[in-house]
């Protein structure tokens, strides 16, 4: 990482230093005086609603990455898929009854 200058930053908290100067740069500019007129889309985007398919739940659970955690479940991703079918059949009721109520259960 380098500073403003160019010069090489070797100490963390230099570098962390830097950072927090950079997005304050990049995020804290004030509005542009002569906004864009941009005009609202003429259509919608044809977006699928529908519940999810089981191909949606497998494709997924076949990109997980192994060595992580996939939430704060703490299963690990070699766990889902070393039986995708049987997994994606066991989330399927539950990811489905989740998209119909719009609600995660708690437990």
């Amino acid at each position: 990482m380098k500073d403003k200058d160019g010069q090489p930053i070797s100490d963390y908290e230099g570098q962390k230093k830097r950072w927090v100067k950079h997005f304050e740069e990049l995020l804290n500019r004030p509005a542009p005086p002569d906004p864009p007129d941009i005009q609202p889309a003429s259509s919608d985007l044809p977006i699928d609603c529908s519940t999810p398919t089981k191909k949606e739940i497998q494709n997924p659970i076949k990109q997980l990455r192994n060595g992580k955690a996939v939430a704060p479940d703490n299963i690990p991703a070699e766990v889902l898929k070393v039986d995708i079918r049987t997994n994606m059949e066991l989330l399927y009721p539950l990811l489905n009854k989740i998209w119909e109520e719009e609600r995660v259960p708690t437990e």
